[in-house]
Protein backbone atom coordinates (compact mmCIF):
# COMPACT_ATOMS: atom_id res chain seq x y z
CA UNK A 1 0.00 0.00 0.00
CA UNK A 2 1.59 3.05 -1.11
CA UNK A 3 0.78 6.38 1.45
CA UNK A 4 0.32 10.29 0.63
CA UNK A 5 0.18 13.05 2.17
CA UNK A 6 -2.55 15.17 0.29
CA UNK A 7 -0.71 18.42 0.47
CA UNK A 8 2.77 17.28 -0.84
CA UNK A 9 3.83 16.08 -4.85
CA UNK A 10 5.32 12.55 -4.62
CA UNK A 11 7.13 10.85 -7.42
CA UNK A 12 6.46 7.46 -8.39
CA UNK A 13 8.50 4.52 -9.85
CA UNK A 14 8.26 1.17 -11.02
CA UNK A 15 10.96 -1.63 -11.80
CA UNK A 16 9.83 -3.08 -15.53
CA UNK A 17 10.85 -5.68 -18.13
CA UNK A 18 9.62 -5.13 -21.06
CA UNK A 19 9.85 -8.12 -23.71
CA UNK A 20 7.94 -8.90 -27.04
CA UNK A 21 7.89 -5.11 -27.77
CA UNK A 22 10.35 -1.99 -27.51
CA UNK A 23 9.84 0.70 -24.74
CA UNK A 24 9.72 3.49 -26.61
CA UNK A 25 6.35 1.47 -28.75
CA UNK A 26 4.60 1.51 -24.62
CA UNK A 27 2.09 4.43 -23.53
CA UNK A 28 1.16 4.37 -20.01
CA UNK A 29 -1.16 6.33 -17.19
CA UNK A 30 -1.30 5.80 -13.55
CA UNK A 31 -5.04 6.24 -12.85
CA UNK A 32 -7.22 6.17 -9.62
CA UNK A 33 -10.65 7.22 -9.03
CA UNK A 34 -12.30 10.04 -6.24
CA UNK A 35 -15.95 10.34 -5.70
CA UNK A 36 -16.51 8.64 -9.00
CA UNK A 37 -14.04 10.84 -10.86
CA UNK A 38 -11.13 9.27 -12.35
CA UNK A 39 -7.62 11.06 -12.89
CA UNK A 40 -4.56 9.81 -15.19
CA UNK A 41 -1.53 11.23 -15.12
CA UNK A 42 1.61 9.86 -17.90
CA UNK A 43 3.66 7.29 -17.15
CA UNK A 44 7.27 8.06 -18.36
CA UNK A 45 8.40 4.85 -19.38
CA UNK A 46 12.27 3.63 -20.44
CA UNK A 47 13.87 0.07 -20.35
CA UNK A 48 14.29 -0.48 -17.27
CA UNK A 49 11.47 1.42 -15.31
CA UNK A 50 8.58 3.56 -15.48
CA UNK A 51 7.96 6.73 -13.40
CA UNK A 52 5.02 9.19 -12.69
CA UNK A 53 5.07 12.66 -11.00
CA UNK A 54 1.55 12.99 -8.80
CA UNK A 55 0.87 16.32 -7.73
CA UNK A 56 -0.46 17.58 -4.41
CA UNK A 57 -4.13 15.60 -3.74
CA UNK A 58 -5.61 19.00 -2.72
CA UNK A 59 -4.86 21.08 -5.83
CA UNK A 60 -7.08 18.70 -7.96
CA UNK A 61 -9.26 17.61 -5.28
CA UNK A 62 -11.85 20.22 -3.84
CA UNK A 63 -12.95 18.61 -0.51
CA UNK A 64 -11.05 17.59 2.41
CA UNK A 65 -9.91 14.04 1.87
CA UNK A 66 -10.12 11.92 5.42
CA UNK A 67 -7.31 11.01 7.18
CA UNK A 68 -6.04 7.51 6.39
CA UNK A 69 -8.74 7.35 3.79
CA UNK A 70 -7.91 4.51 0.84
CA UNK A 71 -8.29 5.11 -2.68
CA UNK A 72 -8.25 2.39 -5.49
CA UNK A 73 -4.94 3.03 -8.27
CA UNK A 74 -3.76 0.86 -11.05
CA UNK A 75 -1.41 1.49 -13.92
CA UNK A 76 -2.45 0.99 -17.76
CA UNK A 77 0.12 0.30 -20.21
CA UNK A 78 -0.79 -0.20 -24.17
CA UNK A 79 1.21 -0.82 -27.29
CA UNK A 80 0.83 -2.35 -30.45
CA UNK A 81 -3.07 -2.83 -30.19
CA UNK A 82 -2.28 -4.43 -26.47
CA UNK A 83 -3.93 -3.39 -23.39
CA UNK A 84 -2.66 -4.38 -20.03
CA UNK A 85 -2.60 -3.17 -16.36
CA UNK A 86 0.15 -4.93 -14.90
CA UNK A 87 0.07 -2.93 -11.43
CA UNK A 88 -2.84 -2.58 -8.67
CA UNK A 89 -3.11 -1.27 -5.04
CA UNK A 90 -4.13 1.12 -2.96
CA UNK A 91 -3.15 4.87 -1.75
CA UNK A 92 -3.58 5.71 1.72
CA UNK A 93 -4.08 9.48 2.24
CA UNK A 94 -2.29 11.43 5.41
CA UNK A 95 -3.37 14.46 6.04
CA UNK A 96 -0.85 16.61 8.08
CA UNK A 97 -3.70 18.51 10.17
CA UNK A 98 -6.62 16.19 11.32
CA UNK A 99 -9.23 17.37 14.08
CA UNK A 100 -12.31 15.09 15.17
CA UNK A 101 -15.01 16.20 17.09
CA UNK A 102 -17.43 14.02 19.32
CA UNK A 103 -21.24 14.56 20.69
CA UNK A 104 -21.20 14.69 24.39
CA UNK A 105 -24.08 15.22 25.13
CA UNK A 106 -27.27 16.06 23.10
CA UNK A 107 -29.72 19.02 24.83
CA UNK A 108 -33.22 18.41 25.30
CA UNK A 109 -36.03 21.28 25.07
CA UNK A 110 -37.52 22.31 28.47
CA UNK A 111 -40.56 21.31 29.40
CA UNK A 112 -42.32 23.96 31.99
CA UNK A 113 -45.20 22.84 33.82
CA UNK A 114 -47.86 25.66 35.20
CA UNK A 115 -50.40 24.93 37.84
CA UNK A 116 -53.22 27.22 38.11
CA UNK A 117 -55.50 27.00 40.84
CA UNK A 118 -59.15 28.97 40.43
CA UNK A 119 -60.87 29.59 43.92
CA UNK A 120 -64.71 29.84 43.95
CA UNK A 121 -66.96 30.02 46.88
CA UNK A 122 -68.19 26.81 48.21
CA UNK A 123 -71.75 26.31 47.24
CA UNK A 124 -73.66 23.06 49.53
CA UNK A 125 -74.43 21.55 46.21
CA UNK A 126 -71.11 20.46 45.00
CA UNK A 127 -67.28 20.73 45.11
CA UNK A 128 -65.06 22.99 43.04
CA UNK A 129 -61.75 21.12 41.74
CA UNK A 130 -58.56 23.02 40.51
CA UNK A 131 -58.14 23.63 37.27
CA UNK A 132 -54.44 22.70 35.91
CA UNK A 133 -53.22 24.00 33.08
CA UNK A 134 -49.90 22.56 31.19
CA UNK A 135 -47.53 24.29 29.07
CA UNK A 136 -44.73 23.09 26.73
CA UNK A 137 -41.98 24.25 24.84
CA UNK A 138 -40.75 22.81 22.04
CA UNK A 139 -37.50 23.44 19.70
CA UNK A 140 -38.92 23.59 15.75
CA UNK A 141 -36.80 20.92 13.90
CA UNK A 142 -33.67 23.03 12.06
CA UNK A 143 -34.19 22.31 8.01
CA UNK A 144 -30.87 20.65 6.65
CA UNK A 145 -28.44 23.13 4.68
CA UNK A 146 -27.36 21.50 2.04
CA UNK A 147 -23.52 22.32 1.15
CA UNK A 148 -22.96 24.18 -2.14
CA UNK A 149 -20.34 22.21 -4.49
CA UNK A 150 -18.43 24.85 -6.10
CA UNK A 151 -17.41 23.17 -9.55
CA UNK A 152 -14.72 25.85 -10.61
CA UNK A 153 -12.51 23.99 -7.86
CA UNK A 154 -12.58 21.04 -10.16
CA UNK A 155 -9.62 19.90 -12.75
CA UNK A 156 -10.15 17.81 -15.78
CA UNK A 157 -8.77 17.08 -19.16
CA UNK A 158 -10.26 16.07 -22.30
CA UNK A 159 -9.16 13.16 -22.16
CA UNK A 160 -10.83 12.59 -19.04
CA UNK A 161 -14.06 13.57 -20.94
CA UNK A 162 -13.71 11.15 -23.00
CA UNK A 163 -12.89 8.16 -21.08
CA UNK A 164 -15.81 8.85 -18.95
CA UNK A 165 -18.51 8.76 -21.77
CA UNK A 166 -16.79 5.72 -22.72
CA UNK A 167 -17.44 4.34 -19.69
CA UNK A 168 -20.97 5.42 -20.09
CA UNK A 169 -21.64 3.38 -23.17
CA UNK A 170 -20.53 5.87 -26.07
CA UNK A 171 -17.44 3.83 -27.75
CA UNK A 172 -17.89 5.55 -31.23
CA UNK A 173 -15.85 8.01 -31.92
CA UNK A 174 -18.11 10.03 -34.15
CA UNK A 175 -20.88 10.40 -31.62
CA UNK A 176 -18.36 10.99 -28.88
CA UNK A 177 -17.31 14.01 -30.84
CA UNK A 178 -21.02 15.44 -31.62
CA UNK A 179 -21.59 15.16 -28.16
CA UNK A 180 -18.48 17.29 -27.20
CA UNK A 181 -19.14 19.55 -29.48
CA UNK A 182 -22.50 20.06 -28.90
CA UNK A 183 -21.71 19.91 -25.10
CA UNK A 184 -19.14 23.34 -25.80
CA UNK A 185 -22.12 25.04 -27.28
CA UNK A 186 -24.44 24.31 -24.38
CA UNK A 187 -21.70 25.82 -21.89
CA UNK A 188 -20.82 28.60 -24.19
CA UNK A 189 -17.23 28.50 -22.97
CA UNK A 190 -13.94 26.83 -23.33
CA UNK A 191 -13.77 25.82 -20.13
CA UNK A 192 -13.87 21.69 -19.18
CA UNK A 193 -15.38 21.90 -16.28
CA UNK A 194 -18.63 23.45 -18.14
CA UNK A 195 -18.04 21.09 -20.94
CA UNK A 196 -17.75 18.26 -18.78
CA UNK A 197 -20.86 19.25 -16.19
CA UNK A 198 -23.19 19.78 -19.75
CA UNK A 199 -22.18 16.51 -21.05
CA UNK A 200 -22.87 14.91 -17.81
CA UNK A 201 -26.32 16.65 -18.33
CA UNK A 202 -26.79 14.91 -21.48
CA UNK A 203 -25.90 11.66 -19.96
CA UNK A 204 -28.82 11.67 -17.08
CA UNK A 205 -31.61 13.20 -19.97
CA UNK A 206 -30.93 10.12 -21.89
CA UNK A 207 -29.91 12.50 -24.98
CA UNK A 208 -27.01 10.33 -25.96
CA UNK A 209 -28.78 7.01 -26.40
CA UNK A 210 -31.29 8.96 -28.90
CA UNK A 211 -27.92 10.10 -30.88
CA UNK A 212 -26.78 6.94 -30.56
CA UNK A 213 -29.57 4.93 -32.05
CA UNK A 214 -29.78 7.59 -34.92
CA UNK A 215 -26.09 6.82 -35.55
CA UNK A 216 -26.84 3.19 -35.91
CA UNK A 217 -30.02 3.81 -37.82
CA UNK A 218 -27.72 5.48 -40.70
Amino acid sequence: MLKLQQNKPKKLTFEIEVGGIQHEDLNGFFRFSIDGIEYGFPLDINKEKMSVELPPLNSIISRQIQEHESIDARVDITGNGYYITPWKDNLKVSNPLSIQSKLIEEETPEVQVTITEEEEKPTPLRKQKPVIKESKTQEKPKKPVKEKVDLTKFKITKEQIYEYMEKNGTQNPTVQEIVYNQAVQSAGSPDLVKIFTEIVKQYKRKDIDKLTNIMRKK
